[in-house]
């Protein structure tokens, strides 16, 4: 019993932790957003040495490791092109969600067309999807800074609606503990 009581009062400060960060995530997207690009930056820096690691530390069989001299070098790349251009990231990061969306978009409309050649009846679902994810394609590479913003304001949306979920059901798992321990 003592270990589910710690555990709901980890997971109790777990949930309002999410919160917390959720509404600062929201007031402070600029922040938010420069230190996960520097956490980015990071891991990739940390990743590609790591792969450099790997392939100078296999003596006799480089020829096995080529790739990672190669994804190495890349990593390393990327992860200082993200340190010292954050800003530039941080535009090309919604510019290339908008041109995926695009290409999504038009995926739809392909394969909304395919399934009408074979008969299908509801065709035309795919095709206003298609057409629909155009159109947010198109908004998110005309005004990537505000892309950007939305997007980080939906992170935060969705971190204070997890740590509210979380901290629901452990109010409900705690009472049904306790309705349990009393019978």
């Amino acid at each position: 019993m003592k270990t589910l009581k710690s555990r709901f009062w980890s997971g109790l400060l777990y949930s309002v932790l999410l919160v917390v960060l959720g509404f600062f995530v929201i007031a402070q997207p600029g922040i938010t957003l420069a230190v996960l690009l520097k956490l980015i930056s990071i891991v990739f820096i940390i990743f590609g040495c790591y792969r450099l690691f790997l392939y100078f530390g296999a003596g006799s069989h480089k020829g096995l490791f080529k790739s990672d001299l190669v994804i190495g070098l890349i990593n390393i790349f990327i992860g200082v092109a993200v340190l010292v251009f954050p800003g530039a990231v941080s535009v090309a990061i919604p510019l290339a969600i908008g041109v995926f969306t695009v290409a999504e978009g038009i995926s739809l409309i392909q394969t909304a067309f395919e399934i009408k050649g074979n008969g299908y009846e509801k065709w035309w679902g795919l095709l206003i999807s298609g057409f629909l994810m155009i159109i947010l394609g198109i908004v998110i590479i005309w005004a990537p800074f505000e892309s950007m913003q939305f997007l980080m304001t939906l992170a935060g949306i969705s971190l204070i609606a997890d740590g509210i979920q979380t901290i629901y059901i452990l109010f409900f798992l705690r009472r049904l503990l306790k309705t349990a321990t009393e019978k």
